[in-house]
């Protein structure tokens, strides 16, 4: 069973003002030209938090759910934790394969899913990913592996979805999904679609190898990451996309976006890709300092920014610091150019890294456990160091190094949601912090 750990009144109090804080109406969205902030002076939601949302609160001052089982549904399942209402903080006593036949669904806000507590090998979710369509969520360390066996329904198995409303009325916003591993989807690794999405950062994830001739209804579909129409504020930072063909990430219309320090390796056919099909609208668009790295499926001939020509006009892209294979990084179809001198869309606080560093510091720090790997994710990055690879059609071409089962005894502040060192984060989340630290940082 699910165990809820109880707190003094007092923190009761917190909880409840938290719970009643989910349910105060968001302010409307935001005019691209708003796509400017400085959280200097806020409390990040985890040290060293950097992008868009990490002002977040998340789950701080909810209830603490034990997840204590790998099966799909029932009593001490994740399904259940993340079904439940109110303010909530999610951490396991069991690591190993949660097999699921419909995607984990966050609807009620104010959620922290803390998977660097998991004994090893971790928590991997397979056949599923997550559905994010609400506010004030945080996703740590966690492995996504969907894959091509049962599971959910071929052309929506995206790994990580923000999904708002096509009538914007489902406000979305300060999402952060930090030290992810995201393999094997059908649909996209990652994607935000339909409006009321805003302030959402990904950071220090492994985005690689989305299945392309599988069981997609449209056909070849391995695609990375998605940025779709309406999508306010969005960053990627530092993380590394591999083997996936298309969308590298893909940036749509009516959007604003900040892209910083990630490392792209074996694309294939579009690395980053920038269209608005549907004439949804002028996109703004900051691409600081990345990478790009061909290997054997990219297509030599292509540049790594594809401008196409039915983006809007008063679009506003601005590049600068990015390092690939080509001396012209850039394809601009477009009738007018975008290219404007200042970027349209910026965060602080927000440490750039020099692109040519970028394969040493993100290669041992990205994914669900950069300090203890599980086969899959050491196999992907040996593939990135020795340039070697492909784009893959299904599961088996690899192997799934499926990780064995495991469970612990934790043992969580008894006290968790007060402060006691003053800092504004609660023991529990210092206790996280420290955890999470032993995952990240590389041994001595």
């Amino acid at each position: 069973m699910i165990r809820f750990l109880t707190i003094g009144v007092l923190i009761a109090a917190v909880g409840v003002i938290a719970f009643l804080q989910h349910k105060t109406p968001s302010p409307p969205l935001p005019n691209l030209d708003d796509a400017h902030r400085d959280l200097s002076e806020s409390l990040a939601i985890f040290p060293g938090a950097e992008g868009f949302g990490t002002d977040t609160i998340a789950g701080r001052g909810g209830r603490v759910f034990v997840v204590e089982t790998l099966a799909d549904t029932g009593s001490g399942s994740l399904r259940e934790a993340l079904n439940a209402k109110g303010p909530r903080t999610i951490v396991f006593s069991v690591g190993g394969v949660i097999e699921a036949a419909t995607n984990f669904v966050i609807a009620d806000p104010f959620v922290t899913i803390a998977g660097q507590c998991a004994p090893a090998p971790g928590i991997t979710l397979s056949g599923a990913g997550l559905s994010i369509r609400t506010h004030d969520v945080l996703v740590q360390h966690l492995a996504i592996r969907i894959g091509d066996g049962p599971g959910h329904k071929p052309e929506d198995r995206d790994a990580i979805q923000v999904i708002g409303s096509e009538d914007g009325e489902t406000s979305v916003f300060n999402i952060v999904i930090d030290h992810v591993s995201m393999s094997w989807a059908i649909d996209e690794g990652f994607s935000t679609w339909y409006r009321g999405v805003r302030d959402v950062t990904v950071s220090h994830c492994l985005i690689a190898e989305q299945l392309d001739n599988s069981l997609h209804p449209k056909g070849r579909h391995s695609k990375a990451v998605l940025i779709g129409d309406h999508s306010r504020r969005i960053s990627l930072i530092r993380n590394v996309f591999a083997h996936s063909d298309d969308r590298n990430p893909t940036i749509k219309g009516d959007t604003s976006s900040l892209v910083v320090n990630n490392l792209v390796y074996n694309p294939g056919r579009w690395p980053v890709g920038y269209f608005d099909p549907e004439g949804s609208g002028p996109l703004a668009s900051t691409l600081w300092d990345n990478q790009f790295i061909y290997g054997p499926s990219s297509q030599n001939e292509h540049a790594v920014v594809i401008v196409e020509n039915n983006i809007a006009a008063g679009s506003q892209l601005h590049h600068s610091g990015n390092l690939g294979p080509h001396n012209d990084l850039l394809d601009i179809r477009s009738n007018v150019s975008p290219l404007v001198t200042s970027a349209p869309v910026t965060v602080k606080p927000l440490k750039r890294l020099d692109a040519t560093v970028l394969e040493n510091e993100l290669l041992s720090n990205v994914g669900s456990r950069p300090n203890d790997r599980d086969a899959n994710d050491r196999r992907i990055i040996q593939t990135i160091t020795e340039r070697r690879g492909t784009i893959i059609d299904s599961v088996a071409e690899v192997g799934f190094a499926k990780p064995t089962s495991s469970s612990t005894r934790l043992t969580l502040p008894p006290e968790p949601n007060s402060d006691d060192d003053g800092d504004g984060y609660s023991n529990l989340e210092a206790w996280l912090h420290s955890a999470a630290a032993q995952l990240e940082s590389p041994p001595e």
